[in-house]
């Protein structure tokens, strides 16, 4: 295989297979990076002589370099999110710290679960880490992020239109 593999029908096949996994990820556009190079991959190791098509065998690869992102990135986020965390409240003093947080957990809105407020004032009432609220509420920490962040994005809609009016 001497001739460039990756073309727009490639491109497009790995978009597709990222796609699948886009919801594990905050950019797109590395697990789009990681497939081509998982492409790249394929094509150093393909063998015409096996009889195996080649996107069939750049599959596994595209998937195995995905799969290996996105462990790394859940693996790293995770410590990296408590340590900002805990950078953050050092930097505040401790009394004006928790004024903030009574004023921001004063009242939510109608559209916000009991979930994404529980997990809020866990946060935020109680300074704990996502990895130890996901085994108060047994899910995987990954899920309990994503919920933070849908339920910070209601909050932020919810006091930007409260302030318009």
């Amino acid at each position: 295989m001497s001739e460039n593999i990756i073309n727009e029908k490639t491109i497009a096949f790995v978009h597709s297979v990222a796609r699948k996994y886009a919801k594990y990820c905050n950019s797109y556009d590395d697990l789009v990076q990681e497939g081509l190079l998982g492409v790249l991959e394929a094509q150093t190791r393909y063998d015409p002589s096996k009889g195996t098509q080649f996107s069939s065998y750049a599959l596994f690869w595209i998937r195995k370099r995905i799969l290996k992102f996105l462990d790394k990135e859940i693996t790293y986020s995770g410590a990296s999110a408590d340590l900002n965390t805990d950078i953050l409240a050092d930097d505040k003093p401790e009394q004006e710290l928790s004024q903030e947080k009574s004023e921001v957990i004063a009242e939510f809105p109608s559209t916000m679960t009991n979930e994404e407020i529980e997990i809020i004032k866990y946060m935020y009432e109680k300074d704990l880490p996502l990895s130890q609220i996901a085994k108060i509420m047994d899910q995987r920490r990954e899920k309990i992020r994503q919920k933070y962040k849908k339920a910070m994005r209601k909050l932020r809609f919810y006091m930007e239109k409260k302030t318009d009016q």
